[in-house]
């Protein structure tokens, strides 16, 4: 539910048309998720907003889940270049959030995505070969809830290749999105996209049930009638023709290279092809995905034609995007040059940017402009003159006079906080309470919207510390860090493979010409870490049993190692316990009971 204020700003926000272009000129960067977020609640169609980063997709998402808007129709789209920049593969948790988001949009579902310029045009499978790719599965009385083909009879085995051509991978128990497992009729399985892991239970080769559990318990939590498996990779898995086109056209590259070179890149071509030729995932899988997916598509070919584009100020989007293929192209020349792999041109990987243009149902937030001074077409133009909040370098005081001013001239003046207490106690000082609203949460940023007699103010404005949070989420398995914002220096923090240490905050560091952010993670003196920005779902936040602080290890200890090994132990013994119960299950018989009577 949205709150009235919001309703009432919404009400005076020129709607955009379909047919062509429409824009919203001065509108500063705080107000564009306020004046669009009861647009986005009322459509029943698709909506992709492109940013020039991620750290701005995510904090479009904390603004519009603190407005109010369902958490389930606001999807963030991550990049998955990490393979091209580095001899690393993607992250699970970047697979899950692409294919869910690209799944929605395959639906048409009334969703908001939320997605970093480079992340949109990073090349994918195309929409019909992600069709193909799908599972649907159903119980034997269950109506299909669409046209689409719906299996009630399946063999485990069939089904178990299946996910295998797919790209899940057997995990037991099952914990994380990608994986599978199987004990005797009972399958389960974590599908791509999905909240849950689905069990399916089997009677012969009929799906018997499909029931939701939870990861960490491994109890069944909802029974279902209907289970959708996407695809565990955005690309397909391999097989022995793609091997051999793959070989012809990277032997002719590497041929083209220094002959001290030659060696390494084949040694490294015959790595890859084995899993290739066998369907098998594997970590460097992305690049190869020019000969995987000979016919190119991004995310924008899932918007129908009827689902809006919005466009997070146009020129500063081109300007990423061309920095960020540079970067891409710089990368991949120091690893050629390394010869980790053989020449590579970043557009094998990402669509161009004329790819944003030409949609009739589009929005852009700020001047039509490209770079270059090339203009943007549009047909319909609004100017809101919408003007970011800055607090003055005086004191409160000063602020309270301003929302006094605005109070003698009628405007309708909302304070967003973290801290509602505290503000109702100082504009009851002010004498200023009957005249402000408050609204619970914090929105990271004020403006003024003098044509409409309006104001927001939030936590920026009134308090020297704060944040924009991302409220809270609920997982499934520990705590994961699901935003940049979720952490401040000195958080105590696990990493998977290094244990607990602090955070210290957020560096640049260049390798190989490319500089690139990372997480800094002190451990005991003098040993840390930098973590790529791209590889969040490696770290948790710690939770402490008490409020004694954690003992920080060097690296090369042995007790974060030991502490893993235990928990491993420990998993295995509950899930030898589950097969055991299964067991008994299964061979547990009963007396039969005579026929029903009246009585």
């Amino acid at each position: 539910m949205l709150p009235e204020w919001l309703l009432h700003v919404g009400e005076s926000t020129p709607a955009p048309t379909h047919g062509a272009p429409t824009v919203w000129r001065e509108a500063c960067p705080e107000s564009r998720p306020v004046l669009l977020a009861s647009w986005l609640a009322e459509q029943s169609q698709p909506v992709v907003v492109l940013t020039p980063s991620l750290s701005r997709a995510e904090q479009w998402l904390a603004v519009l889940l603190r407005l109010g808007l369902p958490e389930a129709r606001l999807l963030r789209l991550p990049s998955s270049l990490t393979p091209l920049l580095e001899p690393t593969g993607v992250e699970q948790e970047t697979l899950h959030e692409r294919l869910r988001a690209l799944h929605a949009l395959h639906r048409g579902e009334a969703v908001c995505i939320l997605a970093p310029i480079v992340a949109a045009l990073q090349r994918t499978m195309p929409p019909a070969l992600f069709e193909a790719e799908l599972v649907r599965l159903r119980l034997p009385d269950a109506e299909p809830p669409d046209a689409h083909e719906w299996l009630c009879q399946i063999a485990p085995d069939a089904l178990l290749r299946r996910l295998a051509e797919d790209g899940y991978e057997y995990q037991e128990p099952v914990r994380l999105p990608g994986r599978f497992a199987r004990r005797g009729g009972i399958v389960d399985v974590f599908p791509m996209g999905a909240e849950l892991p689905v069990r399916i239970e089997f009677w012969g080769d009929e799906i018997a049930s499909l029931r939701l559990f939870e990861p960490a318990t491994q109890r069944s939590v909802k029974q279902v009638k209907h289970a959708v498996l996407l695809p565990a990779r955005e690309v397909p898995m391999g097989a022995p023709e793609v091997a051999e086109r793959v070989r012809a056209a990277w032997e002719a590259r590497i041929a083209r290279q220094p002959d001290a070179l030659q060696p390494t890149l084949r040694q490294n071509l015959e790595d890859d092809l084995r899993p290739l030729m066998q369907g098998a995932p594997f970590d460097r899988l992305e690049l190869y995905l020019p000969w995987l997916l000979p016919d190119r598509a991004c995310l924008l070919d899932y918007l129908p034609a009827s689902g809006w584009l919005v466009l997070d100020e146009p020129l500063m989007l081109n300007t990423a995007y061309d920095r960020a293929v540079e970067e891409l192209a710089q990368s991949l020349h120091s690893r050629a040059e390394r010869g980790d792999i053989p020449p590579l041109q970043p557009d094998e990987y990402i669509e161009p940017f004329e790819r944003v243009q030409g949609r009739r149902a589009c929005l852009l937030l700020g001047d039509p402009m490209l770079a270059g001074g090339k203009p943007f077409p549009a047909a319909q133009e609004y100017e809101l003159g919408t003007r970011t909040l800055r607090t003055a370098t005086g004191t409160v005081a000063d602020l309270w006079q301003r929302v006094y001013r605005w109070q003698q001239a009628g405007y309708r003046i909302v304070i967003a906080t973290d801290r509602p207490t505290q503000v109702r106690r100082a504009l009851q000082e002010a004498s200023l309470e009957s005249s402000v609203e408050l609204f619970q949460g914090n929105l990271g940023g004020g403006f003024v919207w003098d044509a409409k007699q309006f104001a927001l103010l939030t936590d920026g404005e009134l308090f020297e510390n704060h944040r924009l949070r991302l409220p809270p989420r609920r997982f499934t398995e520990g705590v994961p860090i699901a935003s940049i914002m979720d952490l401040q220096p000195g958080d105590y923090v696990v990493h998977l493979y290094h244990g607990v240490g602090v955070f210290r905050g957020l560096t640049t560091l260049e390798r190989d010409g490319v500089k690139r952010e990372y997480l800094l993670i002190e451990y005991a003196h003098p040993d840390r870490i930098f973590v790529p920005v791209d590889q969040l779902d490696r770290i948790q936040k710690y939770l402490a049993p008490d409020d004694k602080p954690p003992e920080i290890k060097r690296l090369n200890s042995m007790v974060w190692a030991r502490t893993v090994a235990r928990a491993r132990q420990k998993a295995k013994e509950v899930a030898e316990e589950l097969v055991r119960i299964y067991a008994l299950r299964e061979k547990a018989t009963r007396p039969t009971y005579g026929e029903d009577t009246p009585w």
